[in-house]
């Protein structure tokens, strides 16, 4: 048999390693996941909130005080202006009684009442004495500090004829100069003010004594009086104006009491069974913060809701108004930032 020989030759065939395909990312699966996801989400905090929570509008309020009078008077002058803080005992205004009634003979109630007025006219008296003083001290410091400008705009007037300098140099003096002169007048009209109530005063401490105890009209001492505020607050409002009438029972100025901070909220009717005095709720500030309160009062009638939380074009709402105190005392300077300003308030149904 012929041999035969092979010749061995490297084989042209290559092997090649496949690469993974990589696998793309379906965009319209995740987007259909996360409306999905979104969907139930919101259905389920729809249905906690129709379930297990109440809510309802409030506003921050202070505890505030209505300054009225029982019987017809004439405001002779206003004391103090909006904005004012005030002190228990701090002198309001000055008022005159309209047509007091006049009784035959004195009894000792009213000498001591005519005492004790007499010695509030005087206590008052050294207090508009002194703000006259002070007045008077800066309106002098006032005046030389303008002729001082007047002085200096002189110099600056010359140097401008001169050409030293142009006329722009003058500017802020005679504008300084402009500003004092109504500093001046504002001041000498206070002073003016503060000496026509001490002439006031004066006329209701003419009467003496003795016309009093002896045929004068009773009870005429007390014509012109001092109203004194009995509580610490800030003067929010004033209503009348100086030399007007108050009738009776008319509210002339309202003070608040800014340590006295609470939340009025206003709830469905229905969802008075689900809470009481000595619960604790959930408020919402319109800068989202979030804050702890306990119910304090509960008022028995239904109330108008604010007009800010009417809808428009609807009939008058009727809600049950309570009263919200901060449990935390570190919490009332914050409520006090939002005062009437609305807020939410919740509170579980159930488990609270």
């Amino acid at each position: 048999m012929k041999s035969q020989s092979f010749r061995r030759q490297s084989s042209s065939i290559r092997g090649f390693k496949e690469t993974p395909k990589k696998k793309t990312i379906k965009w319209e699966k995740v987007i259909y996941a996360v409306i999905l996801t979104a969907i139930l989400i919101y259905f389920l905090r729809y249905l906690y909130i129709k379930n297990f929570l109440i809510s309802a509008n409030g506003q921050v309020h202070f505890d505030k005080l209505d300054i009225q009078f029982t019987e017809d008077v004439r405001l002779d002058n206003f004391i103090v202006n909006e904005g004012d803080s005030v002190h228990e005992g701090d002198s309001l205004l000055i008022y005159t009684v309209e047509d007091l009634e006049n009784s035959g003979g004195i009894s000792s109630s009213s000498v001591r009442a005519y005492q004790k007025e007499m010695n509030n006219i005087d206590s008052e008296k050294r207090k508009l004495y002194q703000k006259v003083k002070i007045a008077e001290t800066k309106l002098k410091q006032l005046k030389k500090y303008r002729n001082k400008q007047r002085q200096q705009a002189k110099k600056v007037e010359n140097q401008i004829y001169l050409d030293i300098h142009t006329a722009e140099k003058l500017t802020p003096y005679t504008k300084s100069i402009d500003e004092l002169g109504m500093d001046i007048q504002v001041l000498q009209e206070e002073i003016n003010t503060l000496w026509w109530l001490i002439n006031t005063l004066e006329e209701g401490q003419k009467i003496s004594p003795s016309e009093l105890l002896y045929g004068g009209k009773a009870g005429s001492f007390l014509k012109t009086r001092v109203y004194r505020t009995p509580v610490n607050g800030v003067v929010t409002r004033i209503f009348k104006e100086n030399h007007e009438v108050a009738i009776r029972s008319e509210v002339v100025m309202t003070i608040n009491q800014p340590k006295n901070v609470f939340i009025k909220a206003f709830f469905e009717p229905e969802d008075i069974q689900h809470f009481k005095s000595g619960d604790k709720v959930t408020i919402k500030f319109p800068d989202n913060q979030k804050s702890l309160g306990i119910i304090t009062k509960i008022h028995t009638a239904t109330y108008e809701l604010p007009s800010e939380f009417q809808k428009k074009y609807e009939p008058v709402h009727r809600s049950v108004a309570v009263d919200i105190a901060p449990i935390e005392s570190d919490d009332l300077n914050e409520w006090r930032k939002f005062y009437k300003m609305g807020v939410e308030v919740t509170k579980l149904k159930y488990f609270d």
